[in-house]
């Protein structure tokens, strides 16, 4: 309403603006006393630090309106107290006895109070400005209350929410990391009990689930981060810095994070009941795999033991096994060609196999128990599509039958242990009496073989002697009669030791195939009574031969003493009276020289045979000790003036050896009534120089007779005479075995 209008329409009374001032006043108290408790409100929710949220911002403007209309409602009462006072003081003046008045009145009343009128049309238009502009914000008021405390309630509905959610955060913080630490606990365990299982079935169907739990876990633990993102953008809503603009879609935005915030909730509070679900099917699986390697632990203890037992069992075996093949070396050494030997060195061979195979048994069974360890460690390559129990049960299987194979074996060994064990018994025996046997026809041989050597110079003499036959005189007297019967008496003797060497043999190989045929010692009664009357008829043979040969010897003696009766001092006489005895099987180790000679080169020419030409000397060799043998010459004879000397040339003319008889220290000479000189002497002979005279055939023995002492053209100068000899070879060859100086021929 204007002015000028309350001028010409308006009529005024003393009271009439006290009712609504009143009514105003006490709406501008209750405006502000509401405005208060929303202040209050506000900046307890949003206190100073709080005043850049987004909720803070988004009821800001509404706020600070709110504070302005009652900063400017409360203007007005002092206002009112002012104009309303001077207002009706107006009608205590000239119009004082008026109870309201008009225009109308004033026009009546004279010019006079036309003033007054006017400052109370001034009074009343004032009052009615503040009235309407009070009524203009209270106008306002509701909606702007209204809307801030829709807005503050949601907002406290909000910080309950918050520190609601900050709780549960924490609840939930604590539950996801109480089922983390489950979880990683039985998925540690999984680990521990799988590994061994990586390549299998087994394993992959617990890493499923072990990767589902993980998976559970991880949307879990992601779920309790999301809600704590949660709880800081609600947080972030109250007391956060807002982005520019973010005010205005706030409760959009809220909506959205809290309808985030329920699904959280009912996902968080399901998912411990749903891992632990999850953490019981995977220790189910853990107990599985678990039980399983104990299973498989169990079983390679048990193999670990059983390989423990067996292989004492194949050690033993083997010790029995080569103890039994030593014995059998150790018997048959030396029968190696023999049927016999064949024979058990088959069963050896059998023995030993079976043992190899025993022993590979027990490989097979240690490579079993490393393919146990294998497949502990997780290094086992399974075929395609095979579980780890098949794996255990091949293995197993394996076990068993290496098991089998392995408690069977130490019978077949042992029956194969004696078996050679009676084998080696007859070999033993065999061996023993083929010894015997061989002893007794290599003495008969050996002594046949003398006799033969021997008989070559016997028949030599024979011819000599029977070419030597005076003329007109016949061989059929005696003493050529004698001579001829003795002889062709060993002729006789001799073909019966032949043959009887001939039965030894025989004898010998009948035992040999019959031995060939046996199996052992026990196992056949009839072929080892067999065994033993072979042996029975060797030693009836060989007492045979040994008479045989006794009767050889005699008829050779015989023959001898005939000639030693009948034909004296003839060569063949001279050659019976030196002997030199070898080593002989039959007459024992002998080795000696009863009677020395040389054969006399001056006088006539060598012959075949060394019993020819005897000298008046004597040269024999003496072996001393027999651990570094020293060896001597024995020079001895009789002449009719002292010798000088001798020494030996070889065919070269090198002197191997001269000895002067002024300086021999052990010499004996002793002078006889007929003036002959009867001498001995001692010289030391080194084995090299003995070995050098030995090697050269044709040297010479030079015996010094004399020195002749001659002048000539006023030169002294002396010959020396000597006489020339030649040692025979039979005595070479003696000394030749005395001093070792080459192998003995068998």
């Amino acid at each position: 309403m204007g002015s000028e209008m309350c001028i010409r329409d308006r009529t005024y009374t003393r009271d009439q603006f006290s009712a609504r001032v009143k009514d105003a006043l006490a709406a501008v108290k209750e405006t502000e006393s509401s405005f208060k408790s929303i202040d209050r409100a506000i900046k307890k929710q949003f206190p100073t630090g709080s005043q850049n949220s987004p909720i803070y911002l988004y009821l800001k403007e509404q706020y600070i309106s709110y504070g302005d209309i009652v900063k400017r409602t409360n203007t007005a009462e002092p206002l009112f107290k002012k104009n309303g006072a001077a207002f009706e003081k107006m009608f205590g003046g000239v119009l004082k006895r008026k109870e309201k008045i008009s225009n109308e009145d004033i026009e009546l009343m004279g010019p006079g109070w036309k003033d007054e009128f006017d400052e109370t049309k001034r009074l009343a238009n004032e009052l009615e400005a503040i009235l309407t502009s009070i009524q203009e914000d209270f106008a306002k008021v509701p909606s702007l209350d209204q809307f801030l405390r829709d807005i503050l309630e949601r907002s406290e509905k909000i910080a309950e929410l918050q520190k609601e959610l900050g709780k549960q955060v924490s609840s939930f913080s604590r539950e996801v990391e109480r089922n983390r630490k489950s979880t990683q606990a039985v998925e540690s365990e999984f680990k521990d009990v799988s590994t061994w299982l990586i390549k299998y079935p087994f394993f992959k169907e617990g890493d499923k689930i072990r990767e589902q739990l993980l998976s559970m876990q991880s949307e879990y633990t992601g779920n309790q981060t999301n809600l704590e993102n949660i709880h800081k953008q609600i947080r972030h809503f109250l007391s956060g810095v807002a982005s520019p603009g973010e005010e205005e879609t706030v409760w959009e935005s809220f909506d959205v994070i809290n309808e985030e915030r329920v699904k959280l909730l009912s996902s968080l509070d399901a998912s411990p009941a749903i891992l632990e679900a999850q953490r019981e099917k995977l220790e189910q699986v853990n107990r599985n795999m678990e039980d399983f390697r104990k299973e498989v632990t169990d079983a390679r203890d048990d193999l670990d033991k059983r390989l423990r037992f067996f292989t004492r069992e194949v050690e033993k075996n083997y010790k029995a096994a080569k103890k039994m093949e030593a014995q059998f070396i150790e018997v048959s050494a030396g029968i190696e060609t023999y049927p016999i030997f064949s024979e058990g060195d088959l069963v050896r061979e059998q023995l030993m196999s079976q043992q190899d195979e025993y022993n590979s048994y027990k490989d097979s069974l240690k490579a079993t128990l490393a393919h146990i360890d294998r497949f502990l460690a997780g290094k086992t390559e399974p075929e395609e599509g095979q579980n780890a129990r098949k794996t255990l049960d091949d293995i197993k299987n394996k076990q068993i039958k290496l098991e089998t194979q392995l408690e069977a074996k130490p019978e077949v060994l042992e029956q194969q242990r004696e078996k050679l064990d009676d084998l080696i018994k007859l070999i033993a025996e065999f061996k023993d009496v083929l010894e015997n046997m061989e002893t007794g026809i290599a003495s008969l041989d050996v002594s046949i073989r003398e006799e033969e050597a021997g008989l070559m110079e016997d028949s030599l003499r024979y011819i000599a002697l029977m070419v030597r036959i005076p003329a007109g005189f016949p061989d059929v007297n005696s003493p050529y009669l004698e001579l001829t019967s003795s002889f062709s008496d060993i002729a006789i003797k001799l073909d019966a030791s032949r043959k009887a060497l001939i039965d030894l043999r025989t004898a010998r190989e009948d035992l040999i195939s019959h031995v060939a045929t046996m199996d052992g010692v026990k196992n056949n009664a009839e072929k080892y009574d067999r065994f033993k009357q072979l042996q029975k008829d060797f030693a009836g043979a060989n007492k045979t031969g040994v008479k045989r040969l006794k009767e050889l010897d005699e008829a050779i003696e015989a023959y001898r003493q005939v000639i030693l009766n009948n034909f004296l001092n003839t060569p063949e006489y001279w050659a019976l009276l030196y002997e030199v005895e070898f080593k002989s099987s039959r007459k024992g180790d002998v080795l000696a020289e009863n009677y020395g000679f040389l054969l006399d080169m001056n006088r006539f020419a060598a012959e075949k045979y060394h019993g020819h030409l005897v000298s008046d000397f004597q040269l024999k060799l003496v072996k001393k000790g027999k651990v570094n043998p020293e060896f001597e010459f024995t020079f001895s004879g009789e002449y009719n003036f002292p010798i000088e000397g001798f020494k030996i040339v070889s065919s070269d003319g090198t002197v191997l050896m001269e000895c002067i008889r002024d300086s021999i220290p052990s010499k004996s000479e002793d002078v006889k009534d007929e003036g002959l000189v009867s001498f001995e002497w001692n010289v030391s002979v080194p084995v090299p120089t003995l070995a050098r005279i030995v090697d050269d055939p044709n040297h010479s023995f030079r015996i010094q007779f004399v020195t002749i002492g001659n002048r000539v053209n006023l030169t002294g100068y002396t010959t020396k005479m000597y006489r020339e000899y030649r040692i025979p070879q039979v005595r070479l060859d003696n000394w030749i075995e005395m001093a070792e100086l080459t192998e003995p021929v068998s």
